[in-house]
């Protein structure tokens, strides 16, 4: 998926999905363009252990998340119509000794 657009090699039509986080809720909705609901994601579990979202990329399709803003770890998120997958995990504090 590129900027909300299904990029299949399989299908000639080519759909847009618009992503819908919900952070208090930590779900994922993905809708069609004409306002379908496609998909729900639930979060929670990832939640626990990586936090909540601090930042989004301009494009909407990466975010960092953190625990807290005590927490020296960072981790980089990718999401798409199947679902949020964590790219990578940073330790600020040993980035920066």
């Amino acid at each position: 998926m590129v900027n909300g657009q299904d990029q299949e090699k399989n299908s000639r039509d080519r759909n847009i999905y618009i992503l819908c986080l919900n952070i208090s809720d930590n779900k994922l909705y993905v809708y069609t363009d004409s306002g379908i609901l496609v998909r729900r994601f639930k979060y929670n579990e990832l939640a626990k252990k990586i936090g909540k979202p601090i930042c989004i990329s301009e494009d909407g399709l990466c975010m960092i998340f953190q625990l807290s803003d005590l927490s020296p770890e960072i981790f980089l998120v990718k999401i798409s119509i199947f679902g949020l997958q964590v790219l990578k995990c940073i330790n600020i504090k040993n980035s920066i000794d």
